[in-house]
C-alpha cells in the first residue's frame, strides 16, 4: 500500500469513524437492543438506587450467572438469536465495560473494520481506487452508520460476510490453497452464528459457482477447445468440483441449521405490526435504495443539521427534495449495474486491472458474483415471504449493499477514457451521500424513550402515576427510564389504556392520590405521523383532556399529560375482556410493591366489580389486607380465590396459612399448608410456614425439620436460617440450668 493511499484510507476511516460518533449516547435503548441488554448487569446507579427492586421487577430483569446462562435467555427475548454476537456482547460487557454507550463504541469498532475490509475486497476483486471508492460509501452510507451504532449483530453479520467472500475469492481464484479453503471454512462457520439468515451468503456464493462453472467456464471451453473435451466429461469435472466444495460447507452449516430448526418464533399474528410484506414501492426501496432517505423504511428525514445553516422554512425545503435525490441515487445504481454487466459480457477473459494492484489479473466473473449478492439475498427473503410468512427486513440483507458499493467503485475506477466523467460521477455519489448523510444528524433514529422518560422526570412527582399503552413497551420505556419511586402500569390495547386513565383519574386518584397527576406514554406504529388518532379518539369518548408532548423518531413517542376528565367519576362498565382485567391486576400489584395497600385494594375492588369471578383480583385483594392486618378480610379472599380457581394462585394456601399461624391457629394453618404442597411442592416459604405451624404446635423435631428443607431448596431465603436459628436459642435457654 502507497503511502497515498494509506492516506485516503486513513481519512475515509476518520470520516467513517466521527459520522458514527455523532449522536451515539442520543439513542434510547429500543426494543430489539432491550432484548439484547435486559439480562446484562444494569448501570452501577440502577443498582444502588433505593427502587431497583422494583424497577428489575417491571422490566423481569434476571441476573445472568454466565454467559451460557445470559445466551439461554436472551433466546428466550428473542428466539431467533444466534449466540456469536451477544457471546462478544457478553464479554465485552462483563470485562472491558459496563455502559451502553461502550456497547455501541464495539459496534462502531465493528463497523470501521466493515470500511477497511470493504477496502481489501474491492482492492483483490478489481482495483485500489474501486476498493477505496466502495469503502468511501460504506463510511458515508446512513444506513451502515445506524447499524453500527446498535447493539444489535447486524455489523458483525455484515463483517463476517465480507471476510467469507474475501476468502471465497482467494481459494477460487488463486489455485485452490488447501489452507486458504480452511480459513475460508473457519470464517463462514463463524458468519453462520451471528443470523439465521447467514446461509443466504453461502446460497449467492453456490449460486456464483454453478453459473460460473456449468455454464460460462463450459461456453469458454467449448469456444477456445471445442475437440478437446467433451460437454459430458466437462460437467463431470465440474460437478466433482462443486462437490468437493458444497460438501465441507455442508458440514459446517449442519450444527446452526440443527439450532435453527429448533426455533420457536413468534406466530405471524404476533409479528404482523412489525414483520409484513413490503409494498412493491417498499421493496425496490430496499433492493436499490437501502441509502436513500425516504425511499427506504428503516430511517427518517429531520433538518436539524440543516437548520444550523439555513431557516427552518429552507431546512424543510432542503429536505423535502429527499425523494427526487432519492430517484436519482437510484437511477445511478441502475446505471452502474446495468454497465458493470455489460463490461462482464464484453470480455470474455481476464482483464488487467490497475498498476496499484499487485494481483495481476482478476476475472471478470467477479462482477457477476457481486450482482448476485447484491440482487439474490432480498430478492429470496422476498418470495419466501410470499410464499410462507413475512420474513423480509431491510437490516437482515444489509450486507449486500456492499456488493452495489463494489460495482459502484469498479464502474468508476474503470473509466479511464473518459476521466471527465469519472470524477463527475465520483463528486456526484460523493455530494448525494453526503446530502444524505445530513438528513440522519439530528434528532434520534429510534423510538425516543430516553427523552420521553426525562420529560416526565423534570416534571413529576414521585406519587404520580405513569401508564404506558403496552407491557412491551413499558418494559423497555422503564429500562430506560431507570428506577423511579413513580408507579409504571400498562394497558395491552389502547382502549384498555383509556379506560384504566379514566379510573385512576375520576376515581383511584382522587380518592387516594389527591395531590397526584397521571402521565400517560404512548409509542405509534412505523412512521405514524402524530395525533396518534387510534388512541386518541378512545380518550375523547371518555371526556378526557390533555396535551400532548412528542419525540420523534421511526416509531415515535407521545407523553399526555395535564390530564383531566370531564366527568365526575368512573361509570360502571359491562363485562370486560380477560386483558383489561389483567392489566388492571397488574397495576394493583404495583400499589402492593409500594405499600400502598389501599389504592390495591380500590383497583381489585374495581376488577371485581367488572367481573365478579376474576380470581386474581381476589388473590391481589388477599394479599393486601393482609398486609393492612385484617385478617378475616383476607382470609374471605384467598378462600374466594381458590374457590374460583383453585390453581390459579397456588400461594393463596400459603397466604391463608400464613395469616392462622400469625392469629395462632396452627391446626388450620397445616391443613391449608397441605393443599398448597400438593400445587408447590418444593416452595421454600411453604416449607418455612409449616415449620412454623409446628413450631406453634411444640414439636420441635417437625419444626426443624421443614426448617432445614427449606434453606435445602432455597439457601439464598434467610427467612428459614432465621426460624432455625431462633429455635436453636430458644432450645438453649429452656435447657440452661437456673442460676
Amino acid at each position: 500500500m502507497n503511502s497515498k493511499i494509506f492516506l485516503y484510507l486513513f481519512l475515509i476511516l476518520l470520516a467513517g469513524y466521527l459520522y458514527r460518533s455523532i449522536g451515539l449516547s442520543n439513542e434510547s435503548i429500543w426494543w430489539d437492543e432491550f432484548s439484547s441488554v435486559v439480562h446484562l448487569k444494569p448501570l452501577a446507579e440502577y443498582e444502588s438506587s433505593p427502587n431497583f427492586t422494583r424497577w428489575a421487577q417491571g422490566v423481569h430483569y434476571e441476573p445472568s450467572v454466565n454467559i451460557l446462562h445470559f445466551l439461554i435467555k436472551n433466546r428466550s427475548m428473542d428466539p431467533a438469536t444466534m449466540p456469536l454476537y451477544y457471546s462478544i456482547e457478553y464479554i465485552w460487557h462483563t470485562y472491558i465495560d459496563e455502559s451502553y454507550y461502550s456497547l455501541r463504541l464495539l459496534s462502531v469498532f465493528i463497523g470501521l473494520t466493515v470500511i477497511y475490509s470493504t477496502y481489501i475486497l474491492g482492492n483483490i476483486s478489481f482495483n485500489a481506487s474501486a476498493g477505496l471508492i466502495a469503502c468511501l460509501l460504506v463510511a458515508l452510507s446512513p444506513i451502515h452508520r445506524q447499524f453500527s451504532q446498535e447493539i444489535r449483530m447486524y455489523s458483525l453479520f455484515t463483517l463476517l460476510s465480507i471476510l467469507s467472500m474475501l476468502l471465497f475469492i482467494y481459494w477460487y481464484h488463486d489455485q485452490q490453497k488447501r489452507k486458504t479453503f480452511i480459513y475460508y471454512l473457519v470464517i463462514t462457520f463463524l458468519l453462520l452464528w451471528t443470523h439465521p439468515f447467514a446461509i443466504l451468503v453461502i446460497m449467492v456464493q453456490g449460486v456464483y459457482l454453478l453459473l460460473d462453472r456449468l455454464l460460462i467456464r463450459a461456453w469458454e471451453n467449448h469456444n477456445e477447445k471445442p475437440n478437446e473435451l467433451s460437454y459430458k466429461d466437462y460437467f463431470k469435472k465440474e460437478v466433482f468440483f462443486l462437490i468437493k466444495w458444497a460438501i465441507p460447507l455442508f458440514f459446517i452449516s449442519l450444527p446452526s441449521t440443527l439450532y435453527i430448526l429448533t426455533i420457536n418464533f413468534w406466530s405471524p399474528d404476533m409479528t404482523s405490526s412489525w414483520m409484513k410484506i413490503p409494498t412493491l414501492r417498499e421493496f425496490t426501496g430496499d433492493l436499490v435504495a437501502d441509502d436513500c432517505i425516504g425511499w427506504t423504511y428503516q430511517l427518517r428525514a429531520e433538518p436539524d443539521f440543516w437548520m444550523n445553516f439555513f431557516s427552518k422554512e429552507t431546512a424543510h425545503t432542503i429536505v423535502s427534495q429527499q425523494y427526487f435525490i432519492g430517484g436519482v441515487m437510484a437511477v445511478l445504481y441502475l446505471i452502474c449495474f446495468v454497465w458493470a454487466i455489460w463490461t462482464y459480457f464484453s470480455k470474455s477473459k481476464n482483464i488487467n486491472v490497475s498498476q496499484s494492484n499487485n494481483n495481476g489479473k482478476t476475472n471478470p466473473s467477479l462482477i457477476l458474483l457481486y450482482c448476485i449478492w447484491w440482487l439474490f439475498p432480498p430478492l429470496f427473503l422476498y418470495f419466501v415471504s410470499h410464499l410462507w410468512r413475512p420474513c423480509i427486513m431491510p437490516r437482515y440483507t444489509m450486507h449486500s449493499s456492499i456488493a452495489l458499493y463494489l460495482i459502484i467503485g469498479y464502474t468508476i475506477s474503470n473509466m479511464e477514457h473518459k476521466k471527465w466523467l469519472k470524477r463527475l460521477l465520483f463528486i456526484t455519489f460523493l455530494l448525494l451521500y453526503l446530502y444524505q448523510g445530513s438528513l440522519i444528524l439530528g434528532k434520534p433514529q429510534h423510538t425516543d424513550w430516553k427523552s420521553a422518560g426525562v420529560f416526565i422526570k423534570h416534571n413529576a412527582k414521585t406519587e404520580d402515576i405513569i401508564l404506558v399503552n403496552n407491557e412491551l413497551w413499558k418494559r423497555v420505556f422503564l429500562y430506560n427510564l431507570g428506577p423511579v419511586p413513580n408507579i409504571v402500569c400498562y394497558g395491552s390495547q389502547f382502549e384498555n389504556t383509556a379506560e384504566i386513565a379514566e379510573f385512576l383519574i375520576t376515581k383511584l386518584l382522587p380518592e387516594r392520590r389527591p395531590n397526584a397527576k397521571l402521565w400517560i406514554v404512548v409509542q405509534g406504529d412505523y412512521f405514524e405521523s402524530a395525533p396518534l388518532n387510534h388512541f386518541e379518539k378512545y380518550l375523547k369518548e371518555k371526556g378526557i383532556i390533555y396535551q400532548a408532548q412528542e419525540f420523534p423518531g421511526i416509531q415515535r413517542v407521545v407523553v399526555y399529560h395535564q390530564i383531566y376528565s370531564l366527568q365526575d367519576s368512573v361509570k360502571t362498565f359491562n363485562k370486560k375482556s380477560v386483558a383489561l382485567l389483567e392489566d388492571l391486576c397488574a397495576m394493583a400489584l404495583e400499589f402492593w410493591r409500594v405499600k400502598d395497600f389501599w389504592s390495591a385494594v380500590d383497583t381489585c375492588k374495581h376488577v371485581i366489580q367488572l367481573d365478579p369471578g376474576f380470581a386474581q383480583a381476589y388473590s391481589y385483594l388477599g394479599m393486601s389486607y393482609k398486609e393492612l392486618q385484617e385478617w378475616d378480610l383476607a382470609v374471605d379472599a384467598f378462600t374466594k380465590a381458590v374457590e374460583l380457581k383453585p390453581e390459579h394462585y397456588p400461594w393463596n394456601w400459603i397466604n391463608i396459612a400464613d395469616i392462622h399461624i400469625n392469629r395462632g391457629q396452627y391446626e388450620l394453618a397445616i391443613s391449608a399448608l397441605e393443599k398448597a404442597f400438593q400445587l408447590l411442592p418444593n416452595d421454600s416459604f411453604a416449607h418455612t410456614c409449616m415449620g412454623r405451624a409446628y413450631l406453634g404446635l411444640g414439636n420441635r423435631e417437625k419444626a426443624t425439620e421443614y426448617f432445614q428443607k427449606a434453606i435445602e431448596l432455597d439457601p439464598t431465603d434467610l427467612r428459614p436460617a432465621t426460624e432455625l436459628e431462633r429455635l436453636k436459642n430458644n432450645h438453649q435457654q429452656t435447657s440452661s440450668p437456673p442460676k
